[in-house]
């Protein structure tokens, strides 16, 4: 149905996301590789996921995905993905190295132009906000840090988006103070309330695991579907 254009043409959005869906959770083994490439190709198919999503207002805006899908089955979709996005990854990363080393240097308003740099190229990320907040902090920018923080949180519609962005915001004036009395007591109140897979997605964002002196698997996985490719959590 997905890959005759005549067909899914006809398709209402909600119908082809429910296909997609189906696709996604019960295609065979051996043939979701090639059929998910040759879907991926597509905009309509592309668009279903947050992958290619590369505005502010458009993160964590699909989730269809996760409910029954094994985890065998997520990494070989995030393999495909990643896949698909290989050159965009490597451009990322060269320039997440440059920023970082800009950043030792105390080379700020450098770091920032590279931060813009990979906005005009790859769009928003979660990665660029957090950096952006933290280098402006680190430049002593406070007010511009404080405007670019609130600028995000209006334009954003997620009650999560929002939290993470006052989270970077709070970490950037006193991130040791902010980690302990902030992050590290919402971890353990949304694991004392069963909320694993939310405390392991904020652990593996905040503390990472060899700071945090945590052993075994996250249960996070899942939720990084509502997150861009290039949010490098």
């Amino acid at each position: 149905m997905l890959h005759n254009p005549l067909t899914a043409g006809m398709l209402t959005d909600e119908a082809y996301s429910a296909y997609a869906a189906d696709f996604i959770a019960s295609s065979k083994p051996n043939e979701f590789r090639e059929n998910f490439s040759k879907l991926y190709t597509k905009e309509r198919f592309r668009s279903l996921f947050n992958a290619s999503k590369i505005q502010l207002e458009t993160f964590y805006s699909q989730g269809i995905f996760v409910q029954g899908l094994s985890y065998k089955r997520l990494l070989n979709l995030y393999s495909c993905i990643f896949e698909a996005n290989s050159a965009e990854i490597r451009f990322f990363i060269a320039i997440r190295d440059k920023y970082e080393s800009k950043v030792l240097l105390g080379e700020f308003d450098a770091a920032l132009a590279l931060l813009e740099e990979l906005v005009v190229t790859q769009g928003e990320s979660l990665w660029y906000i957090r950096n952006k907040i933290t280098t402006l902090g680190m430049k002593g920018a406070l007010q511009e840090m404080q405007e670019f923080a609130e600028g995000c949180k209006l334009r954003s519609k997620e009650v999560f988006i929002t939290f993470l962005i006052n989270c970077f915001l709070l970490i950037a004036s006193d991130a040791k103070l902010h980690l302990e009395k902030l992050i590290k007591i919402t971890i353990a109140e949304l694991e004392q309330a069963g909320a694993k897979t939310t405390a392991d997605l904020l652990s593996l964002l905040f503390v990472p695991r060899p700071l945090s002196g945590l052993l075994g698997p996250y249960l996070s996985l899942k939720l990084f579907k509502h997150s861009t490719s290039f949010n490098n959590i």
